[in-house]
């Protein structure tokens, strides 16, 4: 009869994958080091954008290369919208149906919202009430 862990059995392996133990304290030390590196400081981002928008403008950010998994969104006056593509194209024209938008009803507004990480995102937002509209984003790899 198959057991926990990893080791074959009569019928296959078994059980759930169970990591084999490090050679050495030392070496699990350095790799738990090097683990927390690569999470916490060289996969890093935490970027700032001022926004000021006047009346259907547009702002885009290319953030291809950085990882991306968290943008806040804050508006101070106005209304924004936010797109996870390129809309600097639309510029003066009415606003498309946004991905995320936050509303300066109740100054500040923000709203954070999560996205698949990834390192090839295009942001942009666009003013949405035929007005200006200030704020910032942050664009972060939580």
């Amino acid at each position: 009869m198959p057991g926990f862990g990893s080791l074959p059995g009569p019928e296959g392996d078994a059980g759930i994958p169970v990591p084999r133990p490090p050679e050495s304290n030392e070496q699990q030390t350095t790799d738990d080091i090097h683990a927390i590196k690569a999470k916490y400081v060289d996969g890093n981002t935490n970027f700032r954008v001022p926004l000021q928008l006047a009346a259907n403008a547009t702002a885009r950010l290319d953030m291809t290369g950085q990882r991306v998994n968290s943008i806040t969104l804050v508006a101070a006056t106005g209304v924004i919208f936010g797109y996870l593509f390129d809309v600097s194209g639309n510029a003066g024209k009415a606003a498309w149906v946004p991905d995320y938008c936050v509303s300066a009803g109740v100054v500040p507004s923000t709203i954070q919202i999560m996205v698949p990480e990834r390192d090839d995102y295009v942001l942009s937002w666009q003013e949405g009430a035929n007005a200006a509209a200030t704020g910032s984003a942050r664009i972060q790899k939580l």
